[in-house]
C-alpha cells in the first residue's frame, strides 16, 4: 500500500512505563493513545487458563489466567460451554482497571496487516470496506486456498485489497507458525500459563499504522532497536522509514502533540474561520454541537451556515480520532434549509471519516436537523479521557524531571488523574516508582482542574502548560 496521501507520521514518545504514540497528518494530530510499556496481563495475551467458576445469572464464567484476580469471560464469548475445573483458551481484551478484573474472549485472534486469524471461529469474511465484487472474489479465492494448522477463521482487512498476493501469503505463514507455537504451548502446558505474548506497544503501533506513515519516529534507542528488529523480519518495506529522534529531542514537539491533547480535554474546540463545537461525552451517547460564533458572510445566514458546518464536519472526525470516541453520536450542525446543502455537509463528513480506520456509520438529517452516527472505538484503545490524558502529559513531565533531577518526586494533581497515573501501571504507585526508578510521592488535590498538575524535585516545580 502507498504511504498516505495525506503525509501523516507515526510518533513514538516512551514514559515511565508508558509508549505514548501520536499520529500525524498534514500536521495535526488526527490519533493519540497509550499503552503500559509491559502491562500484564496485556491486550491480546493469550493464555490457557482455568475455569474457577461459572456465574449462569451474570452470564459469564470467571478464569483463572495466573494473575492476582480472576479474569471476567462472557459465556455470549467464550465459545464452548465453560465447565468449572475445564481449561480454556482465552485472550485478554480489556486490561484491569481499578476493581474490575481482565476481560477475556474465548475468539483469539492474530492479528496481521492484511488479515486476522481468529481461533474458535469459522468462515472466511471479506472487510465491508472492499465493495467491488471482483476484488472480493479475488480475494476469496486466495485465503480460501491458505494452510492454517487447525480449525479457524480468516478475516481479510481492506487493505488485502491492494496487496501484493506473494506479501499476503508471507504474512499468512508468519501467522500460521505463530498459531502453531501457540497451540503447542496450550496442548503441552499446565494451566494457568500465557501461550502467546501480545505484540510490545511499539510494534502493535506500527502493524497499525506504519503501512500509511511517510516517516515512524521513536525517541528511545532501545525501543527504536526492537522496532527495526520486527520491521526486518516482517515489513522490510518500512525500513527507510525509521528514524531515532535523537538525543534530548522531544518527538512530539514538532507537531505539538501535547497542545493537540491538552486541547482534547476541553469540551470546546474552536474552528478554522469561526465558530466552535462544543462536545459533551456521556456514558451512553456523545453530544456534539456546532455553533456559529462567526459574522454573516456576504451571501447571508444560509452561506455562512454551510461555511462552518463544512469546517465542522473535517474537525469532528479529527476529534473522534483523537479522544477515542465510540458508540452512539449525535452531531446538531447548523440549521440548513436547502437539501443540496445539508448533502455537501453529509459528503464532507463521510469523506472526512474515510480516513478513519474504526468502522462508523453515518445517518442522513433528520428532520430535526440532526445527523446520527456510530463509530466503533479499535480494540483494546483508551483514548484521552479527561483523567488518561491528563496523565498521559504527566508521565512525560515526570519523565523529563527525572531525568533532569536527582531523589524523590512529589507529584500534584486532581484526584481523578492521580487515580488514572496510578491505573497505568500493575501495582498502582509502585510500579511508577519502579519504572521511574525512584520515590514518587502522589497528592490528589480536589480542586485542581485536571490539566493543572506540578512535579517537584528538590524544590523545583514545573507546571503543565507552563501556566
Amino acid at each position: 500500500m502507498a504511504a498516505d496521501p495525506r503525509n501523516s507520521e507515526l510518533l513514538l514518545s516512551i514514559a515511565p512505563g508508558v509508549v505514548l504514540g501520536a499520529l500525524v497528518e498534514a500536521g495535526r494530530t488526527v490519533e493519540a493513545w497509550w499503552e503500559p510499556a509491559a502491562a500484564d496481563p496485556a491486550v491480546g495475551d493469550v493464555f490457557l487458563g482455568r475455569v474457577a467458576n461459572v456465574r449462569r445469572e451474570l452470564a459469564a464464567a470467571f478464569v483463572d489466567i495466573g494473575g492476582e484476580r480472576l479474569a471476567f469471560l462472557p459465556l455470549g464469548e467464550a465459545g464452548a460451554a465453560p465447565v468449572e475445573g475445564a481449561t480454556a483458551l482465552v485472550q485478554v481484551v480489556a486490561p484491569a482497571l481499578d476493581e474490575k478484573a481482565p476481560r477475556l474472549t474465548g475468539a483469539v485472534r492474530l492479528e496481521g496487516r492484511y488479515l486476522v486469524r481468529v481461533l474458535g471461529e469459522a468462515g472466511l469474511h471479506l472487510s465491508q470496506r472492499i465493495p467491488d465484487q471482483a476484488t472480493r472474489q479475488r480475494l476469496d479465492a486466495l485465503f480460501t486456498a491458505l494452510s492454517w494448522p487447525g480449525a479457524g477463521a480468516v478475516i481479510a482487512r481492506s487493505r488485502a485489497a491492494v496487496a501484493a498476493p506473494e506479501a499476503i501469503a508471507a504474512e499468512a505463514a508468519r501467522l500460521a507458525a505463530t498459531e502453531a507455537e501457540l497451540r503447542q504451548r496450550a496442548a503441552t502446558g499446565s494451566a494457568p500459563c500465557r501461550v502467546h505474548a501480545a505484540p510490545s506497544p511499539v510494534v502493535a503501533a506500527i502493524l497499525a499504522h506504519g503501512e500509511g506513515a511517510v516517516a515512524i519516529r521513536i525517541d528511545d534507542a532501545a525501543a527504536l532497536a526492537a522496532a527495526r528488529r520486527f520491521v526486518a523480519e516482517a515489513m522490510p518495506e518500512l525500513a527507510s522509514r525509521l528514524a531515532h529522534a535523537g538525543a534530548g529531542e522531544d518527538v512530539f514537539a514538532a507537531a505539538d502533540v501535547e497542545g493537540a491533547i491538552r486541547a482534547a480535554l476541553e469540551p470546546e474546540v474552536p474552528l478554522a474561520g469561526g465558530g466552535h463545537l462544543l462536545i459533551e461525552a456521556g456514558r451512553t451517547l456523545t453530544a456534539i454541537d456546532v455553533n456559529s460564533g462567526v459574522p454573516e458572510t456576504g451571501q447571508g445566514r444560509e452561506a455562512t451556515a454551510l461555511v462552518v458546518n463544512l469546517a465542522a464536519a473535517e474537525e469532528i472526525a479529527r476529534q473522534l480520532r483523537l479522544r477515542g470516541i465510540g458508540g452512539l453520536i449525535v452531531i446538531d450542525f447548523l440549521r440548513l434549509r436547502a437539501a443540496t446543502d445539508r448533502a455537501r455537509v453529509s459528503d464532507a463528513l463521510a469523506a472526512a471519516l474515510a480516513r478513519d480506520p474504526a468502522p462508523t456509520r453515518v445517518l442522513p438529517f433528520s428532520a430535526l436537523g440532526l445527523v446520527e452516527m456510530t463509530r466503533r472505538r479499535p480494540r483494546g484503545a483508551s483514548g484521552f479521557a479527561a483523567a488518561a490524558g491528563a496523565a498521559a502529559l504527566l508521565l512525560r513531565r515526570i519523565g523529563r524531571e527525572a531525568a533532569a533531577s536527582a531523589g524523590p518526586l512529589v507529584v500534584t494533581a486532581s484526584v481523578s488523574v492521580a487515580a488514572a497515573l496510578a491505573a497505568a501501571f500493575a501495582g498502582g504507585l509502585a510500579g511508577l516508582e519502579a519504572a521511574v526508578g525512584r520515590r514518587v510521592r502522589v497528592v490528589g488535590d480536589p480542586g485542581r482542574a485536571a490539566d493543572r498538575f506540578e512535579v517537584q524535585a528538590e524544590a523545583r516545580t514545573m507546571t503543565a502548560g507552563g501556566r
